[in-house]
């Protein structure tokens, strides 16, 4: 838990709102988290939009996939998962 100026995205998740909150899990527990960086915007509709292209792949929320899966392998192994569905 990455504390104040976090928000529990599901289970174990999170997602830290600001430096301070990433700056506090690099500090306290660095080899206990996983990062990930990245930022996207849609407009109204346009994900559903994309998704029903089928630009996306979604699956379930699932903690396993992102704490224990080999990163190196994690996101081949997510598409073929036959939870995945594009």
């Amino acid at each position: 838990d990455p504390g104040e100026g976090s928000r529990r995205v599901f289970g174990e998740v999170f997602v830290a709102v600001g430096s301070d909150a990433l700056d506090r899990v690099i500090r306290t527990s660095p080899r206990e988290a996983r990062y990930f960086a990245g930022f996207a915007t849609w407009g109204p509709g346009e994900l559903q939009r994309e998704i029903a292209r089928g630009a996306w792949f979604t699956a379930e929320a699932d903690e396993g996939w992102l704490f224990h899966s080999h990163p190196a392998h994690m996101w081949s192994a997510l598409q073929q998962s036959p939870r995945a569905s594009r």
